[in-house]
């Protein structure tokens, strides 16, 4: 497994009223002429909007909504997702897996209300919604995931091997065979224990080089049978061999693998490396008490700290203390260490001392505090370092303190933010705060090192000239920011797509329009067709200035139903990088530019944008083949760097109620994203990009 370093007619013809629609969308409402068609819906019309499979549309029925079966297998998570896999059966069931361990579980189930599947949770009952998109399966809580054809082999079933043709087989070639036979035939797709999930060692057949840098120093070279070949070369050189044997495989431990070297005779070590406590970095040892609890840690010093780690095989940071200056040689320097009660509270202290090439002592002492945790005491430290006497050269650099570097990080390009708190911990998140990873950490000379939770493993944060950080290893940049703000655009990382285009004709909108009579008798949906042209479309001094009419056709058949009632369409703008609504009635101003303007201004990547604009509605009752035609003349003015702006055309609730209360979001939710806007299925909208 991958690691992971996280949307009525009103009046008689000539008197037309305007409701302005919550959700994204103006909703236009209209009365019927006098002499339009007096048929009204009859029981069986009225009791469509009960029917559960109403607006299914095509061939789809009950029976095929419900077949979850084109989801069954493994699916992978792409190279920027945060979990391994999911897994599906025929059924619908799934499971969420990250480096082999359940995430998350539940079950599909097709909604429709929206018309669309949502992967429903057992764990906390929150849906979300999924698809299949061109040959991927695309879900909008974990992001996209490829077929994983041919992965079901690469594990046991019930304690059974599998074959590709699937079929469970009792192999033996030179040896027991069963779970955990070495000497299985290499070229199948056994793994080698079934409660281990250990693979063919095969399927490391290839070439690995050192944090994948191909012009690395250090490499190794497998081959299809185990065998392994350890190269380092200088720049410029030949590379040559230091170390060769075999993998062997771990009996307690799960996916863990050795390579047993046939130079060092016994010298057998993890893949992941060797125990970091005989690597030669520790410089001394002790035992921390607090609340009564001992621990037994190891120290590395650098020139800036102090990193106290538990004393166990993987490197986990327990506690740690900054110098206040930098030390040169301090790991040459170093003295001894003491975490003895200097206070008499019961609790550990720690007493750091250097004696420098001179003979002088630098004695460093922390007292502990239960808020502010290891306090350091310059009225009890001895400190020789740096004395006009020594001659050390010019001045010590001034070092970062860690108030320096607490705050919120963001990764240049990628979903994902570092957060450094006071007290020297740290979290990895996403653009909806989720942790994905964790951790303690220590400030070095240049940057700082984060300790990560669990796994032992560190990252290296050097700190550039201009403040930022720089992450060497994955290659990368942080820089501090006020807030999270993804950097990828609202309406792409939910799969909102611009499914309609500007000056291509009309584009059919499923259920676009809403009719009933009175107080919502007769609610029915029908097809309605929108088109966007565009009058003017200039710059000049820094702004856009943007003219165009967006048309709504709604068909006969719409209007003869609604029988002298009422028929609703809905429409609105909206900013693609942040979701906003630019909502009309809340924002209702006078602009420079005159009276009865709408603005609002979008914050995006540290920028804002003013956007201004006000429109027009009319109304024209049986225009060619058509019932009614709906024309929306808006003047939009905009910065002319700014080119998120987009006109949503939005389907009708299932239900007069909601219906209803659509009509009141524009109070109840100004500037909301389109998401979060109830009674609105963002999916069912046709969007059209009018900056293109």
């Amino acid at each position: 497994m991958k690691k992971k370093m996280t949307y009525v007619l009103a009046g008689m013809l000539l008197t037309v009223s305007l409701v302005c629609m919550a959700c994204g969308s103006t909703q236009e409402t209209t009365a019927l002429p006098d002499d339009a068609d007096e048929s009204l819906q009859d029981d069986g019309d009225e009791n469509l909007q009960n029917d559960p499979n109403d607006g299914l549309g095509g061939d789809l029925n009950e029976d095929t909504v419900n077949d979850f079966s084109g989801f069954e297998g493994i699916w992978l998570g792409e190279a920027d997702n945060d979990y391994d896999y999911m897994e599906f059966d025929g059924e619908g069931n799934w499971t969420l897996y990250l480096s082999g361990e359940v995430m998350d579980e539940g079950y599909l189930r097709y909604e429709p209300e929206w018309e669309a599947i949502y992967a429903y949770s057992n764990r906390d009952d929150s849906g979300s919604r999924i698809a299949m998109e061109e040959g991927q399966l695309y879900s909008a809580a974990y992001g996209y995931f490829n077929p994983g054809e041919g992965m079901e082999y690469l594990w046991y079933q019930d304690g059974g091997q599998l074959t590709e043709d699937d079929e469970p087989v009792s192999y033996v070639e030179n040896g027991s065979g069963g779970s955990g036979n070495q000497n299985a035939h290499l070229d199948s797709y056994w793994s080698w224990d079934s409660d281990l999930c250990q693979r063919n060692v095969s399927e490391f057949e290839g070439v690995w080089y050192y944090d994948g840098d191909l012009s690395a120093e250090m490499y190794v070279v497998i081959d299809g049978n185990g065998n392994w070949s350890y190269y380092q070369r200088a720049p410029g050189a030949e590379a040559a061999e230091m170390d060769h044997g075999i993998f062997t495989y771990s009996t307690d431990e799960t996916s863990t693998y050795y390579a047993d070297s046939t130079v060092y005779d016994g010298a057998s070590g993890d893949v992941a490396g060797d125990d970091w406590r005989t690597s030669g970095v520790v410089a001394g040892s002790g035992t921390i008490t607090h609340d009564g609890k001992s621990v037994d840690v190891l120290v590395i010093v650098s020139e800036t700290s102090a990193a106290f780690y538990r004393d166990e095989s993987k490197q986990v940071l327990y506690d740690s203390v900054l110098f206040p200056m930098h030390i040169p040689d301090a790991e040459q320097t170093f003295n001894a260490i003491s975490f003895d009660d200097m206070d008499g509270d019961g609790e550990s202290d720690v007493l750091v001392s250097f004696i420098d090439e001179y003979g002088d002592n630098t004695e460093l002492i922390w007292i502990w505090d239960p808020v502010e945790r290891y306090v350091f005491r310059e009225d009890l430290s001895t400190i020789t370092i740096g004395d006009d006497a020594q001659d050390t050269g010019g001045e010590i650099d001034p070092v970062m303190n860690l108030a320096d570097y607490v705050g919120l990080w963001e990764y240049q390009g990628e979903n994902r933010w570092l957060r450094i708190h006071e007290d020297s911990t740290w979290e990895f998140v996403n653009d909806q705060d989720d942790v994905i990873e964790s951790g303690a950490l220590v400030v070095e000379e240049n940057g700082v090192t984060l300790h990560f939770d669990g796994s032992g493993d560190t990252l290296q944060l050097e700190l550039t000239v201009s403040g930022d950080l720089m992450d060497l290893t994955n290659g990368g940049s942080l820089f501090p920011v006020e807030a999270i703000q993804s950097s990828v655009p609202y309406f792409t990382r939910n799969g909102l797509e611009m499914n309609a285009e500007v000056e291509l004709g009309t584009f059919l909108l499923t259920n676009g329009a809403s009719s009933y009579s009175g107080e919502g008798n007769g609610y029915r949906r029908s097809d309605c067709y929108w088109e966007i042209t565009k009058k003017a479309d200039d710059i000049h001094d820094g702004i856009r200035d943007l003219h165009f009419d967006a048309i709504c056709y709604i068909p006969e058949s719409a209007i003869s139903t609604a029988a002298n009632g009422t028929v609703v369409v809905s429409s609105e703008l909206y900013d693609a990088y942040t979701g906003m609504w630019l909502t009309a009635g809340s924002t209702f101003n006078n602009s420079s530019r005159g009276d009865n303007y709408y603005l609002h201004t979008v914050s995006w990547r540290g920028n804002s944008y003013l956007i201004e604009f006000t429109y027009s509605t009319d109304w024209d009752f049986q225009v060619g083949d058509w019932g009614a035609v709906l024309t929306k003349s808006y003047s939009v003015y905009l910065p002319a760097d700014y080119d998120g702006l987009v006109f949503a055309a939005q389907a009708e609730p299932d239900t007069y109620e909601k219906s209803a209360r659509k009509m009141q979001l524009d109070s109840i939710s100004p500037e909301a994203c389109v998401l979060d806007l109830d009674t609105l299925d963002p999916y069912s909208s046709l969007y059209f990009s009018l900056c293109d």
